[in-house]
């Protein structure tokens, strides 16, 4: 089933197969959209995720919430980001994840893009379980 209305969405699907039942509905307010998923299966996975994202002034910002319960164990994670045009061409993106699974592994990163044009210079940093990497590269559009 899928139904949408002006700015409600709605989306629900069922697996005879896995026996899985998934929903999600989302509604847009201004520059600003809150969602909600939910997952149930027969094999005893359970997932909520939760959303809310839009622009203030400007940089755009989000907030994310995953709840995740497999039958045998179970995670949560929050997600914070936020992006932001510091020059023109120039984008710089920031996030920060808190994960409670039992370890706590938390993650955050920085990045960047800068439009040469037909070209896209990309990089970032981030460190995830206490490992740290970056990344540079160049994308080309044809």
């Amino acid at each position: 089933l899928v139904y949408s209305a002006g700015d409600l969405g709605v989306n629900v699907s069922h697996s005879a197969v896995s026996e899985s039942t998934s929903a999600h509905i989302s509604y847009a307010f201004g520059d600003w959209t809150a969602a909600l998923a939910v997952l149930d299966d027969d094999g005893g996975e359970e997932a909520t995720l939760v959303t809310l994202g839009g622009s203030i002034g400007g940089a755009n910002v989000g907030l994310k919430y995953a709840d995740v319960d497999d039958g045998a164990a179970s995670s949560d994670a929050t997600t914070v980001w936020a992006s932001f045009d510091v020059a023109s061409g120039t984008t710089v993106t920031g996030y920060f994840t808190s994960v409670d699974n039992g370890t706590n592994d938390d993650s955050y990163g920085l990045g960047f893009s800068h439009s040469l044009g037909g070209a896209v210079l990309k990089g970032g940093v981030a460190s995830i379980n206490d490992n740290t990497r970056a990344d540079l590269g160049v994308s080309f559009s044809f």
